[in-house]
């Protein structure tokens, strides 16, 4: 069964536990990623097996008389295993008792805690990788990179300024129209603040290029029916998900996010975050809440991500 957060949301009954789940919808990944929630403990682990589609299958003409000649689609199995994210903190029930007036600390710590958990899935979402780090889910560079089909070069294509944006928007499409050869669309672009900040000037020069409101007054971007969105930082730092390279050059990921293509997955009959609150009924001085989120992404089909590498965006040494 899929899921969103938002439908996780519905079920709870929490306040403060809804706003929380309003928080990690802040991210332009989790906001609409759908999950499989109908992972099952196998000992230690949280596997999941799919199988992702490696070769499309094709349609013929024939001769009366005469039979087709078989083809099937050829699928690959898969498995990535559910990790753990999140973190604690620690209050003393003297804080948490006079403070409040002033400021709920719980309610602070437990926010800024969720603020910290969804930059680090938007890290993982990205640049995730197992082989690397065992305790990571591969993200979209991975399972691009697995392949190459639709990882193309921009060449240090110039949107770096305003003068560069306005001579190069369309060639910036161009490339992008690159990404989308053999695919079945996609539903997102992540890109880094300074792409953020070319595609809102692009607005002005690209009639494909579009831009709305949210419903909080936030400025949304789209190609097309594809919304480009910015990937924010990593948690505890000021550096971006998507680096701006030293000589001013970043890249684009492309999802198509769906069931048939990327999505969550989670374990079964959770509501995707989990909110543990101190427990000020032990008699002990320092209690203990958290945060945390099990999950990771699955990739169903290649033609489902992309890159597009190295468009420079500052003028870079």
């Amino acid at each position: 069964m899929a899921v969103t957060l938002a439908q996780a949301k519905e079920l709870s009954q929490d306040k403060l536990t809804q706003q929380i789940i309003d928080d990690f919808r802040l991210s332009p990944v989790l906001r609409t990623l759908p999950f499989d929630n109908t992972i099952k403990p196998n000992g230690v682990s949280l596997a999941y097996a799919y199988n992702r589609i490696t070769t499309q299958a094709q349609a013929h003409t024939r001769a009366l008389n005469s039979e087709y000649t078989p083809q099937e689609t050829a699928t690959t199995q898969e498995v990535t295993n559910l990790k753990v994210l999140g973190g604690s903190f620690q209050i003393d029930r003297v804080i948490a008792r006079d403070e409040v007036q002033v400021i709920n600390e719980i309610e602070l710590q437990t926010r800024e805690k969720v603020k910290a958990t969804r930059a680090l899935f938007n890290d993982l979402f990205i640049n995730g990788d197992s082989a690397t780090d065992p305790d990571q889910f591969d993200g979209i560079k991975k399972f691009a990179k697995d392949t190459n089909v639709h990882v193309f070069d921009a060449e240090g294509l110039d949107v770096s300024t305003m003068t560069a944006i306005n001579a190069n928007a369309n060639e910036l499409i161009y490339a992008m129209r690159k990404v989308y050869k053999n695919t079945e669309g996609f539903t997102h672009v992540g890109v880094n603040a300074d792409l953020f900040a070319a595609f809102q000037q692009a607005v002005d020069v690209v009639p494909s290029v579009t831009q709305t409101k949210d419903e909080i007054g936030n400025d949304v971007i789209y190609f097309g029916n594809t919304e480009i969105v910015g990937m924010g930082q990593k948690p505890g730092t000021f550096d971006e998900v998507i680096p701006t390279r030293a000589d001013g050059t970043t890249d684009m990921y492309f999802w198509r996010e769906g069931m048939d293509g990327v999505h969550g997955v989670s374990p079964q009959g959770t509501d995707l975050v989990e909110i543990h609150y101190p427990d000020f009924s032990v008699a002990k001085a320092v209690h203990t809440g958290d945060v945390e989120l099990v999950g990771g992404i699955v990739c169903k089909k290649y033609n489902s991500v992309g890159i597009l590498e190295n468009v420079k965006v500052l003028p870079g040494e």
